[in-house]
């Protein structure tokens, strides 16, 4: 239902017939401007006779009248005022019935097993009974946020709902079980499901990511099995390095959805970091070539059994 702001005309409306508009109030303007031959609330008042009604009605482009569909109140009895003079003002306006949810302002329902809420919990109008009934099959105590068959909503809850094709609730609560996808090729991490996973590599991995919110944190823990990873883009690592996963070993990265562009791209930020890379000392094997590799830890030390050629190997990063 569109309202539009100072809507308010001049008006005749003899005996309980349709609303003819004479047009605007001084610095107000004319129903014409905000509707064309569509339902609109409307309040028409006659000072003179105390009469006041507020209802739901049509307006006609053609002629220029509003049609009083369904009365919410009255000075008849909430039934249509028999208007006694030819001179009246009307409004548009939004009945008190438009809010009517009573059972807890800015709490959001719970249905039944079978989906249906309390009728305190939608406003009845004209001769239905407000009940809203859930999409079929309901669980008990799931959240009800929709549309039903009258027009009804239930909105402006203390939880975020997102409407969009990934109908979801985002609360401080997290998944609490690990995700296990088979860990070859492109792994696609769905965040509706879960917001842990491990990914033992049984092959090059790329990642992927479907369902994620904004707030959203994510642990990733992989076990490498001497295979490679490839991160999906968009992320923000601390210190600007990317994690090393070392070959054989196993690293943990935790981060957070920053944000989501209007083409459905998100944005990540490192939160922390942990791996199987040894802090210690690491005593690397004599021979005529003697190899450091990075990856197994950044301090090592061998005792040398005679000239040797000196070589690295591992991840090379800047600064490292």
């Amino acid at each position: 239902m569109f309202i539009d702001d100072r809507i308010k005309e001049n008006c005749v409306a003899v005996g309980t017939g349709d609303i003819t508009l004479n047009g605007a109030v001084s610095t107000y303007f004319p129903f014409s401007q905000a509707y064309n031959n569509a339902q609109c609330f409307y309040t028409i008042v006659d000072v003179a006779a105390g009469q006041v009604e507020i209802g739901l009605g049509t307006y006609n482009t053609s002629p220029n009248t509003i049609t009083r569909n369904t009365v919410y109140r009255s000075t008849n009895s909430n039934a249509k005022v028999n208007f006694t003079t030819s001179s009246q003002v009307v409004f548009n306006d939004i009945p008190k019935e438009m809010f009517s949810v009573t059972a807890g302002i800015g709490l959001i329902p719970i249905g039944n097993s079978s989906g249906t809420l309390d009728s305190s919990w939608a406003p009845a109008t004209g001769s239905g009974s407000g009940n809203v009934t859930g999409p079929s099959p309901s669980t008990t105590d799931a959240v009800a946020a929709y549309l039903d068959a009258t027009g009804e909503k239930i909105r402006n809850t203390q939880v975020i709902i997102h409407s969009a094709a990934n109908d979801k609730l985002e609360t401080l609560a997290t998944l609490s079980g690990w995700g296990s996808p088979t860990s070859t090729g492109t792994v696609t991490l769905d965040f509706d499901l879960h917001d842990k996973y491990t990914l033992n590599f049984t092959g090059n991995v790329v990642l992927a990511v479907t369902n994620e919110s904004i707030g959203q944190r994510v642990t990733i823990l992989r076990t490498s099995n001497g295979f490679t990873e490839t991160w999906f883009s968009n992320i923000t690592w601390a210190n600007g390095q990317q994690q090393i996963l070392p070959p054989g070993g196993w690293a943990v990265t935790e981060l957070e959805c920053t944000s989501i562009d209007t083409y459905g791209n998100s944005y990540w930020q490192e939160i922390d970091r942990a791996s199987s890379i040894s802090q210690g000392i690491i005593v690397a094997t004599d021979g005529s070539t003697v190899t450091f590799n990075l990856d197994n830890g950044t301090i090592q030390q061998e005792t040398l059994g005679g000239n040797r050629t000196l070589a690295l190997a591992g991840t090379l990063t800047v600064g490292r």
